[in-house]
């Protein structure tokens, strides 16, 4: 039998933490029996892993509130199981509580996503890492949550999550269909106008995994990053030289020359041994070379570099 409380529902006031970054307030709990008679056999149907749950649930998708009902006490199943430590629990062989709970969230996809997203909020811990590896998992119909929550000005920890987990997300695989223009508006603007140097750097990592899908949008996403190679935060100048690397766009080369020389100049070693790296990476050179020599290298090598790279994104489409 399921672990969790038969007699008793609790309901997790996600809607509490919304608009204004703070912990949850009590939680409040309901009796099965003071509930409307649907929504009581809904989520004693799912408590108990009854056959008709399905059915239940099929029958629940004609009402919003019913299912936004049966999300949130999912999501608080689920971050109660991680936050006491049972993610291993249940019979051998059988999934866990966690597991179910997560089973059906990604079932309900797009009817959790934005409930998911509101998590995103709270305070550190397991839940909302959680809770961000199931938005990654459910990827395309949680894209649009998740930047309304990066678009928030009053929260850094729901701008930072939101930036980390459309990363992966893209990190992943872009989504089939997917137009990848907004997503990288949204993020270019939190790269180069967000007060938290956390966001501005998961942003540029996030851009160079939405700009890889065709050939046009690389040069749009390397000149949306190139200029974070000036922010005043080292840690967001490493991850945008990082972020170049993995786009992969040679056309960035004079940029990361200018920066390499910049870095030398102002004895900033770590970045200027990122920086050589990424340019080693990009030519195949497999060397070092001073901006002089790098800039004679380019003059040379790019007509050559940039047919190639042609080529290969003609082969692509």
């Amino acid at each position: 039998m399921n672990r969790v409380l038969l007699g008793l529902i609790c309901l997790l006031p996600l809607a509490a933490c919304q608009g204004t970054g703070k912990p949850p307030k009590q939680e409040t709990m309901v009796r099965l029996g003071d509930m409307p008679e649907s929504y009581a056999q809904l989520w004693q149907a799912w408590l108990l892993d009854d056959p008709r749950y399905s059915s239940l649930r099929n029958a629940a998708k004609q009402d919003p509130a019913q299912i936004q009902f049966l999300v949130e006490n999912l999501i608080g199943v689920m971050l109660g199981e991680v936050s006491w430590g049972r993610v291993l629990s249940g019979p051998p062989g059988a999934p866990t509580t966690l597991e179910r709970a997560r089973i059906e969230l990604l079932n309900l996809r797009t009817a959790s996503v934005v409930a998911l997203t509101e998590v995103l909020v709270l305070g550190s811990g397991l839940g909302p890492v959680a809770v961000e590896d199931l938005l990654i998992e459910i990827a395309g119909p949680a894209v649009g949550p998740l930047l309304l929550q990066l678009a928030r000005i009053d929260n850094a920890m729901a701008r930072r999550r939101a930036s980390h987990t459309l990363a992966e997300i893209a990190f992943q695989r872009i989504p089939a269909g997917m137009d990848t223009g907004p997503i990288r508006f949204a993020l270019a603007e939190r790269l180069h106008g967000d007060e938290d140097w956390i966001v501005r750097s998961q942003c540029a990592l996030a851009l160079a995994a939405w700009g890889r899908s065709t050939h046009g949008d690389m040069a749009e996403t390397s000149r949306q990053i190139a200029p974070a190679l000036l922010d005043e935060d080292a840690g967001v100048r490493k991850d945008a030289i990082q972020a170049l690397g993995r786009l992969g766009d040679p056309r960035v080369l004079p940029a990361l020359i200018n920066h390499l020389e910049r870095s030398i100049n102002a004895g900033r070693m770590g970045e200027t041994v990122t920086t050589q790296k990424t340019l080693s990476a990009l030519t195949h050179s497999g060397r070092s070379h001073t901006p002089a020599q790098w800039r004679a290298w380019w003059r040379d090598q790019r007509p050559k570099v940039l047919a190639h790279f042609d080529a290969q994104a003609k082969r692509r489409q």
